[in-house]
């Protein structure tokens, strides 16, 4: 049995002035966006996030916000819902 959970999501972000797709990953306790470079198809970093015990996340459906599913760290059966803005340029903003 798998201890981590990986979920992928491909975006594309429409806001940026230059086509740019970005890659949200959720493993364990880590949601971490890349970049993909159009052309080689390369993933950098461009932003990572840290909650406890990270489950899942999904997106609205006009992509403007995410949702991530996560516990508590003192509550770990307790699940919390975390809400983030996805700005202009990719980047999420905790609500």
């Amino acid at each position: 049995m798998m201890n981590k959970l990986l979920f992928l999501f491909l975006s594309l972000s429409n806001f940026l002035s230059q086509a740019s797709e970005l890659l949200s990953l959720a493993d364990d306790g880590l949601l971490e966006v890349k970049k993909i470079d159009p052309t080689t198809g390369e993933l950098t970093d461009f932003q990572k996030i840290e909650h406890s015990k990270l489950s899942k996340f999904s997106f609205s459906n006009n992509k403007d916000f995410m949702y991530v599913q996560a516990s508590m760290k003192n509550k770990p059966k307790q699940l919390l819902v975390i809400t983030y803005k996805v700005e202009a340029n990719g980047k999420l903003t905790y609500l």
